[in-house]
């Protein structure tokens, strides 16, 4: 794609004889690795940047906090460690830079993200769609307790944090949120397994382990 945006690029500007009489050994090498383009790695094999990363299994994790204007519940991409070190564990995530969610989060104490387990797909697709804020709020009502440290968590998802927010930072269209991770749990149940977003679709890893 980079090879044929460039040539056209050129071609564009000189024009395609300007071109060739200005640089006939530039041309001819342009042409060449954009020949090679298409025959060998044609469309079925080179995808779109957003094609490649679907193909990279993320957990999937859902944000509840509780503000003044009552429950919030929302989906986040991106969750990875910053720091493992005992005392200043961290975390990361993104959210979209118009979000209200991301504005709520900077006000509060705490929040948490619950990363969910196989068999709650139905949670993941309520939490993510574009219903009304309100509508999601009171169908996920029966899957929202609180924990030992009264905060609003997911019930019987597969791993619990608790965050407080740090810092933020604004990359294009979305924010990336760095937080400070005040607790974590698993659930009791050692046979669960994590949901696992994947090529645009919820699913889950296998159970077998690779030696």
């Amino acid at each position: 794609m980079f090879i044929e945006s460039s040539f056209q690029k050129y071609e564009s500007k000189l024009g395609k004889e300007n071109y060739l009489q200005r640089n006939t050994n530039t041309a001819l090498y342009l042409f060449s690795l954009l020949y090679f383009y298409k025959t060998t790695c044609g469309s079925a094999m080179i995808k779109s940047f957003k094609d490649l990363m679907a193909r990279i299994p993320t957990c999937v994790g859902v944000i509840v906090y509780e503000s003044r204007t009552g429950v919030g519940v929302c989906t986040i991409s991106s969750f990875v460690s910053i720091s493992v070190e005992n005392g200043h564990e961290e975390v990361i995530f993104t959210l979209r830079r118009a979000s209200n969610t991301g504005d709520e989060l900077k006000k509060l104490e705490n929040f948490s993200i619950s990363i969910l387990k196989s068999d709650q797909s139905d949670v993941a697709k309520l939490a993510g769609s574009n219903l009304p804020k309100k509508e999601i709020q009171e169908l996920l009502l029966n899957n929202i307790e609180r924990n030992s440290d009264n905060v609003l968590v997911l019930n019987e998802s597969f791993i619990t944090f608790v965050l407080k927010f740090k810092e933020a930072f604004s990359v294009r269209n979305s924010e990336i949120y760095l937080c400070q991770v005040l607790s974590g749990e698993q659930t009791p149940a050692a046979n669960h397994l994590p949901m696992v977003y994947f090529d645009r679709e919820f699913t889950t890893t296998q159970s077998s382990r690779i030696e």
